[in-house]
């Protein structure tokens, strides 16, 4: 018995691969000409930046290399960043195919205390990241530490209440923190140190309570506290705040002088 022949595809079936060859083609045409067309892209060296631990009011470089990796012109329209870094221009705005080109960064770490973290922002045209952020880090080292930095206020405390606000002091210098207040007005609050604050040898809560019969009125003190630390054997502390009676005038003084003759002038009373 002879071999059955191989059964040939039909010719209804022909124009059906003639069909797929040719949206084959159309596609491999369509995907080159967008290579050839091409978008620029924003490639960031290295990703982030860590200046490590740094004293108060020291400057630190480092820089970024900016690169196009896309097939085409790149343009860096702005690079900008938040408080503590300088950003230099870059040697070039406009990158093409394969161009890189340096941002230097200096770091100032200022009035800045313990962990840091800021941003540098880089604006270019690249479709898929017109906006690249670059996370700088820092650790400010202090001798002693507070927080808050900038100092305590009281928002209009009724006369006769006693609000209390408070101050965490820490040091990496000493394995126990000792603090005591020396000078503040007594006549104002009264102070209160907590060693040991959180269970923390190097660590110290104060509070500052405003006394029941505290004297009305706006005020600002600078209240002294002596430490251990031998980097910083004491510190100046800034506390605002402002003690109201049950009726507040605003404002406390009228002034009509200099008023024109036959000149009607009002004052509002609240």
């Amino acid at each position: 018995m002879f071999p059955r022949p191989f059964k040939t595809p039909s010719h209804g079936l022909y124009p059906t691969f003639l069909f797929a060859a040719g949206l084959l083609i159309c596609c491999a045409a369509a995907i080159t000409g967008a290579e050839a067309a091409g978008v620029p892209a924003l490639s960031v060296e290295p990703q982030s930046l860590d200046f490590g631990t740094m004293e108060q009011h020291e400057a630190r470089q480092s820089f970024l290399t900016l690169t196009n990796t896309g097939a085409a012109e790149l343009n860096i329209t702005k690079v900008h960043s938040t408080c503590g870094c300088t950003v230099a221009t870059p040697a070039k705005n406009v990158l093409m195919p394969g161009e890189s080109t340096r941002v230097d960064v200096t770091f100032n770490s200022e009035n800045y205390q313990g962990d840091q973290i800021k941003y540098i922002t880089i604006a270019t045209n690249d479709p898929a990241l017109t906006k690249k952020e670059v996370m700088i880090r820092a650790h400010i080292h202090v001798p002693l530490l507070a927080f808050p930095p900038k100092g305590l206020r009281f928002e209009s405390v009724r006369a006769g209440d006693s609000t209390s606000l408070g101050l965490q002091l820490s040091s990496e210098d000493v394995e126990k923190l000792e603090i005591t207040p020396v000078r503040w007005n007594k006549d104002l609050f009264d102070v209160k140190v907590y060693p040991d604050y959180h269970d923390k040898p190097n660590q110290v809560g104060v509070f500052f309570s405003i006394k029941a019969g505290a004297p009305q009125g706006s005020f600002e003190e600078i209240v002294r506290l002596e430490s251990n630390v031998p980097g910083q054997p004491f510190l100046d502390y800034d506390i605002k705040g402002r003690v109201v009676a049950d009726i507040v005038l605003e404002p406390e003084r009228v002034n009509f002088r200099y008023a024109a003759k036959n000149r009607s002038m009002t004052k509002v009373i609240r």
